[in-house]
Formats: structure tokens, C-alpha cells, sequence
């Protein structure tokens, strides 16, 4: 009993007096703690993501009205989004699907445009009424939704004049 008080009185000691060594000494025979974390069987969760992502884009992609087929939007319309966001450098095959099939700022531009000329289809209406229509600007258009619309436009005017 009396070395269990002698040790922790020369431990006090040291480490009221000579912090720094005591802590280096201890540190060089500390045993790692083996983490082992199967928890999640993460292929078959990134399988199911993937599988559950092409259920809603082919629910999605024929809809010209719809929202932005965005990487988090797409993430959002999962049962399991939040863990999706969280864990997404463990999803490989997710990540791939997203980045590859998620709409970007251009596509989604030009779906609003084609989603305005099919819906006011026997009319050419102007570029500033599709515009607005489409809920555009010229200073929000990014250049190759500039060049679709008025590419369109000139082929239309061209079918019209003949």
C-alpha cells in the first residue's frame, strides 16, 4: 500500500516540476488502441445509393418543368441525404454517378429556355419575353446559354422567312 502512495507522491512531483518529461516518458510507452469500425458494409450501401439515385433522375429527367437536377438536390431526395453528404469520399461509385449525371447551371438554364419554346411552341416570341418567361437575364445567362438561345432564335427566323 505504502509504494502505491510513493509512486503517485514522485508522480505528482514530476509532474508539478518537469511536466514536459514526464509527459515525453509516458507518451513512449503508450500501447495504441486498435479502431476496427465494420459497422457499415459501405459497397453495398454505396450500391443501394446508386441504385435509389437512378430511380429519381429517370423519374425526373423527362420533366422540362422540374427543379435543378443538382448534386444536392439530388442528395436531398435519398432516405439517407444527410449520411450521403457526410460520408461521400466512402461512396465511390455515388460520388461518379452524381458528378457525371447531376445538371449544371448551363443545363439547367437551357431546359427552362426549350421548356418555354415548347410551351408557347406555334409562336416565336422575342428573346426578351423568353427570357422572362424563362425566368432569365442577360446578366445571369452563362455564354453558352447565350449562344443556344440565339442560335434558336436565328434558326427560327430563318424557317419563318422562307
Amino acid at each position: 500500500m505504502k509504494t502505491c502512495s510513493l509512486n503517485s507522491l514522485e508522480y505528482i512531483w514530476l509532474y508539478r516540476h518537469n511536466r514536459d518529461w514526464l509527459l515525453n516518458t509516458n507518451n513512449k510507452y503508450k500501447r495504441p488502441i486498435p479502431v476496427v469500425n465494420n459497422r457499415v458494409d459501405w459497397k453495398s450501401r454505396d450500391m443501394e445509393i446508386v441504385r435509389a439515385l437512378i430511380r429519381i433522375i429517370d423519374k425526373h429527367s423527362d420533366d422540362v418543368s422540374g427543379p435543378r437536377l443538382s448534386m444536392k438536390w439530388l442528395v436531398s431526395q435519398l432516405d439517407t441525404g444527410t449520411s450521403v453528404e457526410k460520408y461521400l469520399y466512402k461512396l465511390s461509385l455515388a460520388s461518379i454517378y452524381l458528378a457525371r449525371y447531376s445538371e449544371s447551371i448551363t443545363d439547367y438554364q437551357i431546359r427552362r429556355i426549350t421548356h418555354v419554346m415548347i410551351m408557347t411552341r406555334p409562336n416565336i416570341l422575342p428573346r426578351w419575353q423568353i427570357l422572362r418567361l424563362s425566368g432569365l437575364s442577360d446578366e445571369r445567362m452563362t455564354q453558352m446559354t447565350c449562344e443556344f438561345l440565339d442560335s434558336l432564335l436565328t434558326n427560327f427566323w430563318a424557317l419563318r422567312g422562307q
